[in-house]
Formats: structure tokens, C-alpha cells, sequence
């Protein structure tokens, strides 16, 4: 946008790294800055879990960001009129239990605000679709947008439409970083540097030479093949080969795909994984099915 700088920072939060990008300076100045913090209120919400009080604190700062976006941005016909205010959350995924804290923490700051909030979003991952979602949002009349943006480009159309429009959109979850993109601002976590943290943290004590299973919970995501990416470019030196599988948005399904790979392959001793659906699957497997020394000793 015209005008308009970048600036960026950083946050750690439970031993994830955040970054937060906001765009500063002309007339979406003060949405930028409020963005960033509606990004980060999402960001804390699902990193605190499903601790109700807290849920509600961040939920209910989210709502304020996210309302004040609004309020400061455009001095709109909507706050003249003073009628109620009306958010949409637009999500991939949107059954996924990840999801369950956010959708809590946004109903409390709706009801306590005083504004209307929607969380909707596609069951899997169909960039396409959540793109018309936004379309159709903004056909809707809705006063602000949070997307998640999976995807580097698929969703660069509409957030345009969206500033073209005055609509605020901001990114949560997942941002477009690795190419222009109109989105207000968005905080999230680096995927390929977390993914290279683990990978590094994994090589500590997964023998060289040793062959691993590594899992997505979803594929066509950029924030897991980020991290995988990373995770492999510090595994791969250490001559550890691996099997990639995606395993589905839950953790029954997770379970299944998991147990099917282990068993078929008993030397692998090692799951690597991207996402929270995956990883509480493979911790399911080990639970009901491995706990004993595999052959060849060790445990998984």
C-alpha cells in the first residue's frame, strides 16, 4: 500500500518463536498496529489451550482488537449509525480441534463487546473455497475479516479486493509472507526456522543413518511443509532417511495412520511430526501400541 512501511518483531511464546509483521504508517495506520494485536490475542488463545479463564481473556482482547480495528480505521457510515458490528473468521480445517479454544475465546469477546462474530471455514483443506468465503463475506457486508492464510498465493486476490473495498482483513494462524500480500497485518509462528529447531533437537539423540517416520496432519498447508522442510534440511546431514505420511485432522485418525505405518516398518523407532492432530496421534500409538522395547532395542 501506498505509504506504508513494514515493520516486524519478535515473541516467544511457550518455546515458539512469533513474528509479528505489521504495516504502518498512512491512512491503515492505526488498524495495522491494532491488527498485529488481534493477531497476537489469537496467537496466545490457542497457545494457552483449552483453560477456560484464559480462553476468555484472550478472547475478549481479541474482540477489542478487532472491533477497534474497525472503529479507528474509516470513521464508517456503520459506527455513525452506530449499529452493531459484525467480525468473520474464516479458517481451513475449521472441525479441527485446534480450532475449539479460538471459537470459545471469540464467542466470550462477541458476547462481552457487544458485536456479532462468525468462525467458519472449509472441513479440509480447499483454498478455492476459502477464498470464495471471503468473497462472499465481503458480498455479506461484514466489517472485518481474520483469515487464515495457508497458502502463499491463493489468497492474495481477495485480500486486495478486501483493502480495495475498506475492509479490514488480517491473517491468524497462518500468514503470506513469502509474497505480496494486501493483508493488514498477521502474527504467527516461523515455520521453517521452528522446524529447523526441532530438527536440530531431534538429531541431539535420533541415531545417524536411522530411518524415521514424519507426519502432516493435512497436506497442501504451507505452515506444515515449512516445517517439515526445515525439520528435514537439519535431519538429512545427519544421514537420517525418513517416510512421509499424512495422517488426517484428527487424532483418532492420526492414531490409525501412525499404527499402520509403525507396524509396518518395525526398526523405525522415531516419529517426527508437523502439526497438533498428528502429534497427539502419534503419542496415542505409542500409549496403546508400543510401549513395549521395539526390536532392535529402544523405544519409540
Amino acid at each position: 500500500m501506498n505509504g506504508c512501511g513494514l515493520r516486524t518483531g519478535r515473541r516467544r511464546l511457550r518455546g515458539a518463536v512469533i513474528q509479528t509483521t505489521c504495516r504502518l504508517g498512512g491512512p491503515w495506520g492505526t488498524i495495522s498496529v491494532t491488527g498485529c494485536l488481534l493477531a497476537w490475542c489469537l496467537t496466545t488463545t490457542v497457545a494457552w489451550g483449552h483453560d477456560p479463564a484464559r480462553d476468555t481473556i484472550a478472547g475478549r482482547l481479541l474482540a477489542w482488537c478487532l472491533t477497534t480495528t474497525v472503529a479507528w480505521g474509516a470513521e464508517s457510515a456503520a459506527h455513525a449509525d452506530a449499529k452493531q458490528l459484525r467480525f468473520i473468521f474464516i479458517t481451513t480445517c475449521v472441525e479441527e480441534e485446534f480450532f475449539v479454544p479460538v471459537q470459545k475465546g471469540m464467542m466470550d469477546a462477541a458476547r462481552v463487546m457487544g458485536v456479532e462474530s462468525v468462525f467458519t471455514g472449509t472441513v479440509g483443506v480447499d483454498v478455492k473455497a476459502q477464498a470464495e468465503m471471503v468473497r462472499q463475506a465481503l458480498r455479506d457486508g461484514y466489517d472485518g475479516i481474520a483469515l487464515n492464510i495457508i497458502d502463499p498465493v491463493a489468497f492474495d486476490a481477495v485480500a486486495d479486493e478486501a483493502r480495495q473495498q475498506g475492509v479490514p482483513l488480517v491473517a491468524f494462524n497462518v500468514d503470506d509472507h513469502a509474497t505480496p500480500n494486501a493483508r493488514l497485518s498477521a502474527v504467527c509462528q516461523r515455520y521453517y526456522d521452528a522446524g529447523r529447531k526441532v530438527g536440530r533437537r531431534c538429531a541431539e539423540f535420533i541415531p545417524a543413518d536411522s530411518h524415521i517416520l514424519m507426519t502432516q496432519h493435512a497436506a497442501g498447508v504451507s505452515a506444515l511443509d515449512d516445517r517439515l522442510r526445515g525439520q528435514q534440511e537439519e535431519l538429512g546431514p545427519q544421514g537420517i532417511t525418513w517416510t512421509t505420511v499424512v495422517t488426517g485432522n484428527t487424532a483418532a485418525e492420526s492414531l490409525e495412520v501412525i499404527t499402520r505405518e509403525l507396524r509396518k516398518d518395525p526398526k523405525i523407532k522415531f516419529v517426527v511430526c508437523t502439526g497438533q492432530a498428528d502429534t497427539e496421534g502419534a503419542g496415542l500409538a505409542i500409549e496403546q501400541h508400543f510401549r513395549e522395547p521395539r526390536r532392535g532395542g529402544g523405544r519409540l
